[in-house]
């Protein structure tokens, strides 16, 4: 389940991390490391993707909620 350098290059990767500095990037490889070689990177994996939904769930229904409120009928 690996990503090819084009792959990176074409979906954005590559210019998102140049953002960040090599003291950032150390970091982050340095926490996932720790996380694989705990056995916990699959599962934080799992807890981002869940919490994201989580998210979007409540930012739809914010937006939903919104346009009820902007379609009620005013006198």
């Amino acid at each position: 389940m690996g990503m090819t350098q084009d792959e990176f290059r074409k979906d954005g990767f590559l210019k998102y991390f140049c953002g960040f500095s090599q003291e950032e990037i150390s970091a982050m490889v340095l926490g996932v490391s720790v996380l694989q070689s705990m056995n916990l990177w699959h599962h934080y994996v799992e807890y981002c993707v869940a919490k994201m939904n989580e998210d979007m769930d409540t930012f739809t229904n914010e937006i939903l909620e919104d346009l009820d409120d902007d379609s009620a009928v005013v006198h």
